[in-house]
């Protein structure tokens, strides 16, 4: 087969990338994690973001300006948004409406049926609840978004960390 050619019935690419190997090196501990995103256009990975120690991941299209941490051309109708909210070892995601969605466990298992929760965005979405473990993509159209905890290389965290200081 051609490598250009395109198969009949293709495995749905939110599904593709799930079944991605998980190292021990990358699961997240107690103390060293951090929230990934990564966006992918079909097949090519288009950027990378890790949260380090902020508490919101922002995705917009290249005229948003630096003002986003995930720069990629959306075909949603807004500018930028908050792609994920973080609050400690969980992280809720902003899903579009019509986007393909599916979610693998830490025990494995790989389900298209989501708890929905609502949030507010620039266009019609609902927010999805991810901890340790928890690997969420959804597809828009070619984009493909992957949300995931991993382990930091910093230092270690604490529960305070993600205070506000005065």
């Amino acid at each position: 087969m051609d490598p250009g050619e395109q198969l009949e019935h293709p495995i749905a690419r939110e599904l593709q990338v799930l079944e991605k190997k998980r190292y021990d090196f990358e699961r997240p501990t107690p103390t060293h994690y951090t929230l990934e995103v990564a966006a992918y256009w079909d097949n090519d990975l288009l950027d990378q973001v890790e949260s380090g120690r902020r508490r919101r991941v922002t995705v917009g299209a290249y005229t948003a300006g630096r003002r986003t941490h995930l720069i990629v051309e959306l075909p949603l109708d807004a500018k930028r948004f908050t792609l994920a909210r973080i609050r400690g070892r969980t992280a809720f995601i902003t899903v579009p409406e019509q986007a393909q969605v599916a979610l693998r466990t830490d025990d494995g298992q790989v389900s298209r049926e989501v708890t929905r929760r609502p949030t507010s965005a620039p266009f019609p979405a609902y927010a999805v609840q991810i901890g340790f473990g928890d690997r969420l993509a959804f597809r828009v159209g070619k984009l493909t978004f992957v949300c995931q905890f991993v382990r930091s290389h910093g230092r270690a965290r604490h529960a305070l960390d993600w205070l506000m200081p005065y």
